[in-house]
């Protein structure tokens, strides 16, 4: 079921013109601009906030105008699912290579190996990509399980999904070890669970 649902969202994403795809992502990001105000308040303020380098067909959020501390995360070992947090902003070259997805012909960028490691305890949210979301915050990912093992290890960071309507899907299967969304933003509004209120007034979530 997992494997038609992939199929059918990546249709969608691929489905959707150049100017679509750039007009969706700039109201995507003026969402996030708004929401980014929380970090200038005392209890957030120094925080990193954990991004994501999209694939071409993905929502093309840039964060960096908006956030301080910026972070993304590396893939150290791809057959045991490893990834960590570094240092790094896609508006300063230099701080960047290319990884090539193993069995997919994709590329993606991921920060140099000698980019500073950013601790869990500095991380206070993350930008979660994905192919298909609900609201209540259940999320598909593309399979390989990097996310749901990474953001298991941070359960106290808010988690926002990033995403474009035609991602957003009624409802969809979830299994024991796939990680929940705590918000979700995409091109026309911000989708709240009630773990976001706990992060706002608390600045962490307590998980079962």
């Amino acid at each position: 079921m997992k494997a038609d649902l992939r199929k059918q969202l990546r249709g969608r994403l691929e489905h959707l013109s150049f100017q679509a795809l750039v007009s969706k992502s700039g109201d995507l990001t003026g969402r996030f601009q708004l929401w980014s105000a929380i970090l200038k308040t005392p209890g957030f303020k120094g925080k990193t906030v954990l991004s994501f380098c999209p694939f071409d067909a993905e929502p093309q959020i840039q964060i960096e105008p908006f956030v301080e501390h910026v972070a993304y995360l590396r893939i150290e070992d791809w057959d045991k699912r490893v990834m960590h947090p570094r240092e790094a902003r896609r508006d300063i070259p230099g701080q960047w290579e290319e990884f090539e997805v193993p069995g997919s012909g994709h590329r993606i960028f991921h920060p140099l190996e000698s980019q500073p490691l950013i601790r869990d305890e500095q991380i206070t949210a993350v930008l979660v990509p994905g192919l298909g979301f609900t609201v209540d915050g259940t999320r598909l990912g593309r399979g390989a399980g990097f996310y749901d093992r990474y953001l298991s290890g941070i359960p106290a960071a808010l988690r926002i999904g990033v995403a474009f309507e035609v991602q957003m899907l009624d409802s969809l299967p979830k299994g024991a070890h796939d990680a929940e969304i705590d918000m979700i933003l995409t091109e026309s509004r911000q989708i709240e669970t009630i773990r976001y209120s706990q992060w706002k007034n608390h600045g962490r979530i307590e998980r079962e």
